[in-house]
C-alpha cells in the first residue's frame, strides 16, 4: 500500500471500524486527506471516515438511541438493524463532507451500495427515501448566488423538484418541473440567490438561514424516464476564502451523523404511537424536509404471515402516487430486486382511476402486489405529487385501508386484478432491476 500523509492515524483507527466494513476502508485508493475531494471521490472519502474515532462515537450513540426507540422490534426487523445503522451513518458522513456553501458540490443519496474503484461503497440511505427518486444535495447559504445548469432527459420527468431548505429542514423556496423553462435542446439554468425574482424565470429566492438544496428527480416509468444532468456553481457572494480546515470538516461530519439518527427517531415517533394499519388522509407538510408541493399519508403496518393490507389509493389531481415500504429503521432494503414499492405507473388501475395494492409478506399471486421483503412490520410513506391546482372535494387525493386474511383476499381485492404466476413474477422482477439500472446511464 502506498503511504499517504496521516496514514498512521488511519491505520490506528481501523481497529475501531466494524469488521464488515474494514475491507472497503483499507483499499489503497483512499487517501487520508479528505479536503476538497472531487465529487466522484466523496463516497471514497466517506468510507474512510467511518473509522474516525469521533465519527465512531457519534455512530455508536445514534445506534443506541435508535435501538432504544424500538425496544419491541421483532427479530426480523432487528435483522436489518446493522445494515440500517451503517447506511444512516454513511448518509450523514457523505453530506457532512459536502457542507460548505462557499465551495458547493453535489451529493447523490438514496442510491444502493455500489463498487467504486474496487471499493464496496455503502448505500447512503435513510429517512424513508423513495426508490423512484434520485436525491441530490447541494449546500447553500442565504447570501450567495448559485447557478444550477443542466439538461432534462428526452422523456421529461413529471416530478422534478428543486427545493431550498433552512437549518430546521423547512422549505424556504421551491421550483417545480411544471415551472422549469428549458431551451430547445432541453438545457436549463436555475439561479438561486437572495435577491427577489423580479419576474425572472427559473429563479429561487433564498433568505437568511438557507442551508441546503434538495433536488428530487422522480421516475414513475423506470423504463423511459431519466434524471436530469446537473452541475452547480457559486457565482456571487462573500469571498469564498480557503477550504474548511480538516477539523471543521470533521465537526460537520459528526454533527450530521448525530442529526440523521436524531431526525430518524423524531420522524417515526408519531407513526409508532398511532394505530397500525390505519392511514390518515393525505396532507401537505413542510416538516423534516418534506416537499411542500407533495401530499403525504404516513403510517405503519403490522401483519401476520397469512394477512395482507389492502390499500385503495385515489390520485385526485396528482399525476404521480407511490407506495414504498421501509423497515422500522426508516430504510428501504432491496427495492431494486423486490416489488417493495409501487407507483401509479407500475400498477393496474381500477375503472374509476384509483388503484388497489396488496401489501403482504407472502406473494398473493395478484397484480399490484407490494412485497414487504418478508417483514410483518414496517412503514408505508405514501406520496402524491405533481398535483394540479386546488383539487375539488371530488378530486382530492385519498386512501382507504383494510386488513384481510390471505384466504379472504379474493373477496377483498378488486375483481379486475389479474393473477400472476411464479414465472410471471420472476419476469417482473428481472425487468424491474433492468429498468432501475437505466437511471444511471446517460440521458
Amino acid at each position: 500500500m502506498r503511504v499517504h500523509g496521516g496514514i498512521l492515524a488511519l491505520v490506528a483507527a481501523m481497529a475501531i471500524l466494524p469488521p464488515h466494513l474494514k475491507a472497503a476502508a483499507e483499499d489503497e485508493s483512499i487517501a487520508s486527506s479528505f479536503l476538497l475531494a472531487p465529487e466522484d471521490d466523496l463516497e471514497l472519502k466517506s468510507m474512510q471516515l467511518l473509522s474516525n474515532p469521533q465519527v465512531v462515537r457519534a455512530r455508536r450513540q445514534g445506534e443506541q438511541d435508535l435501538l432504544a426507540s424500538l425496544p419491541n422490534a421483532l427479530p426480523e426487523t432487528r435483522s436489518h438493524f446493522r445494515e440500517a445503522v451503517d447506511e444512516i451513518a454513511f448518509f450523514g458522513i457523505l453530506n457532512g463532507l459536502n457542507d460548505d456553501p462557499l465551495h458547493p458540490r453535489i451529493t447523490v443519496v438514496g442510491r444502493p451500495g455500489r463498487m467504486v474503484r474496487s471499493v464496496k461503497i455503502l448505500a447512503p440511505k435513510g429517512l424513508d427515501e423513495n426508490p423512484d427518486s434520485i436525491y441530490r444535495i447541494i449546500p447553500v447559504d442565504g447570501t450567495s448566488t448559485y447557478v444550477l445548469r443542466g439538461r432534462v432527459a428526452a422523456n421529461r420527468l413529471v416530478v422534478n423538484e428543486f427545493s431550498v431548505l433552512d437549518d430546521d429542514w423547512k422549505t424556504v423556496g421551491n421550483l417545480s418541473s411544471g415551472m422549469l423553462k428549458t431551451d430547445a435542446g432541453g438545457g436549463f439554468a436555475i439561479t438561486v440567490g437572495p435577491d427577489p425574482a423580479a419576474g425572472r424565470d427559473n429563479y429561487i429566492q433564498t433568505r437568511p438561514g438557507a442551508n441546503y438544496m434538495t433536488i428530487r428527480d422522480t421516475m414513475g416509468d423506470w423504463a423511459r424516464e431519466r434524471p436530469n444532468a446537473l452541475t452547480v456553481e457559486r457565482v456571487a457572494g462573500p469571498p469564498a476564502g480557503p477550504a474548511l480546515t480538516r477539523e471543521r470538516v470533521l465537526e460537520k461530519v459528526v454533527a450530521k451523523v448525530r442529526r440523521y439518527f436524531a431526525e430518524t427517531i423524531k420522524l417515526h415517533r408519531k407513526m409508532l404511537a398511532a394505530p397500525a394499519n390505519e392511514f390518515p388522509q393525505p396532507s401537505i407538510s413542510s416538516a423534516q424536509g418534506m416537499l411542500v408541493t407533495q401530499a403525504y399519508s404516513i403510517g405503519r403496518f403490522e401483519l401476520a404471515k397469512d394477512q395482507a393490507l389492502v390499500l385503495t389509493i385515489h390520485p385526485g389531481t396528482a399525476k404521480y402516487v407511490t407506495v414504498p415500504i421501509t423497515n422500522l429503521w426508516g430504510v428501504t432494503m432491496d427495492p431494486v430486486h423486490h416489488l417493495s414499492s409501487r407507483n401509479s405507473c407500475q400498477v393496474a388501475a381500477n375503472p374509476d382511476g384509483s388503484f388497489t395494492v396488496v401489501v403482504s409478506a407472502v406473494d398473493p399471486g395478484l397484480e399490484n402486489w407490494v412485497d414487504t421483503e418478508g417483514l410483518t412490520e414496517g412503514f408505508l410513506f405514501l406520496r402524491w405529487a405533481a398535483m394540479e391546482g386546488n383539487p375539488s372535494a371530488m378530486a382530492k387525493p385519498a386512501v382507504e385501508s383494510k386488513l384481510v386474511s390471505l384466504a379472504n383476499l379474493p373477496k377483498a381485492a378488486p375483481a379486475m386484478l389479474g393473477k400472476v404466476d411464479q414465472a410471471g413474477r420472476a419476469r417482473q422482477i428481472v425487468k424491474r432491476a433492468a429498468d432501475y439500472d437505466l437511471r444511471w446511464t446517460s440521458n
